[in-house]
Parts: C-alpha cells; sequence; structure tokens
C-alpha cells in the first residue's frame, strides 16, 4: 500500500507571498510552459478500472532503488484511480504520437475502458496499459502519493520498463525545439 503524505506550506519557510490572484496564475503557468518537458500518458489498471491521463510534470527520483514521479491536479480522477489500483506506466511519448497525447489530455475526454478503444496497448507487470510505439514505457508499483498544492506527486517505483534508444521522444511546447534561421 502506497504512503500518503501531506506537503504542509506551513513547516517551510517562504521566500515570497503565494502567487494567488487569477491573472498572476495564468502569468506563471505561461512562465513556467516556456520550460520543455517530454510528453507523457499516465495509465492505471486494475480493480478500480482502467484510465490514462496526459502528464508533463515527471522526473526520475531515483535509481537505487529505481523511483519515477509524476504530478497530477489533486482533483484528477487519474489519481484517485492510481491510488485504488497501486499501479501505473508512465508512457514517454515519441514524436509522432501528439493524437494520443490530445486524446488523453481533455478533460471532457473518454473515460474507463472507452478511453482506450481503438488504441494499441499491451501491459506487463502491474497489467497497466502500455501503449505501442512509445519511446519509452516504465511499469510502477505505487510507492507513495504526495500532497503538493492543488496537485499530488506520485511516487512509483520501476518494476519494469523499455527504452527504444533511437526514438525521438515528444516534446512540449513543440517548438522548444532549436529553429534554424
Amino acid at each position: 500500500m502506497g504512503l500518503f503524505v501531506d506537503m504542509n506550506c506551513s513547516r517551510f519557510t517562504c521566500m515570497s507571498e503565494p502567487v494567488s490572484r487569477t491573472s498572476e496564475r495564468g502569468a506563471l503557468r505561461e512562465a513556467l510552459g516556456m520550460f520543455a518537458t517530454g510528453v507523457t500518458v499516465v495509465t492505471s489498471a486494475g480493480q478500480a478500472g482502467p484510465c490514462g491521463v496526459t502528464a508533463n510534470s515527471f522526473s526520475s527520483v531515483s535509481l537505487v532503488p529505481p523511483l519515477v514521479l509524476v504530478c497530477l491536479h489533486g482533483r484528477s480522477g487519474a489519481a484517485a484511480v492510481i491510488a485504488r489500483n497501486q499501479a501505473f506506466v508512465v508512457n514517454v511519448l515519441s514524436w509522432e504520437q501528439e493524437a494520443l497525447a490530445q486524446r488523453f489530455a481533455s478533460s471532457g475526454r473518454l473515460r474507463g475502458d472507452r478511453s482506450f478503444a481503438g488504441v494499441a496497448t499491451r501491459a506487463e507487470a502491474t497489467g497497466s496499459p502500455i501503449f505501442a510505439g512509445v519511446a519509452c514505457w516504465l511499469d510502477c508499483a505505487l510507492a507513495a502519493m504526495l500532497a503538493a498544492g492543488d496537485h499530488l506527486v506520485v511516487i512509483g517505483e520501476v518494476l519494469d520498463y523499455e527504452a527504444r534508444l533511437r526514438a525521438r521522444a515528444a516534446r512540449f511546447p513543440r517548438w522548444a525545439v532549436p529553429r534554424r534561421s
């Protein structure tokens, strides 16, 4: 069973006041969007059913033990499903898989089994969906969920993985790729 920890900001020394006005949060989101990231779809399957959600807040945490993290909105249905299933896969999308990123990004997207209709998947250790053609996949057991602001930091222990070393991983925003003048 995963560990749940509440990261209460009052325990930390703050350097400045938190951004609270809606206009400032929009500007902050735009500023943070300047950092180029990979694009993933995090999937899970189990007793709570299947789910998938596009996420670009992904990072390695540790090699020993092998841990990764992904950040999901605290009200995300996917986070609740991952917590119940105790497992997830991080599918690192290839450059050609923009349609998959869009499919699992919309708040109005299909849910459950219907969201995977027509998508080529397979399963490994945890039974969570692994997309065909991804640059990399990491099959994880849930290790911890940490509340951090309006998001949850989902930490997984990597049980299995595969990387296509010659694959071209997707980047967001696309214009982060250097252009010729």
